[in-house]
């Protein structure tokens, strides 16, 4: 199992919004669950539209996918399950 925090657009660029991705964080360290958290990537674009289907929805497009799906991998990769997989 590993664990993949997408944040609701509202949330990017509102650190004081945040305080569920740290709880997720320590919850999955706590548990030695893989976790990664999207909201730092999806923050390096300052144009909504990049990872988003923004501004006719509020959820991910193509290229938001296919990024997930690259963190994805490599938390996968670098599970001690899946070491052997990549």
């Amino acid at each position: 199992m590993v664990k993949l925090f997408i944040p609701d657009i509202s949330q990017l660029q509102h650190p004081e919004v945040q305080y569920i991705n740290r709880i997720f964080a320590k919850l999955s360290a706590e548990q030695r669950i893989p976790f990664a958290d999207m909201t730092p990537t999806f923050e390096q674009s300052p144009d909504p539209n990049f990872y988003y289907l923004w501004p006719d929805d509020p959820h991910t497009n193509a290229r938001g996918h296919a990024e997930m799906a690259r963190v994805l991998l490599d938390l996968v990769c670098r599970s001690r399950l899946g070491s052997t997989l990549c």
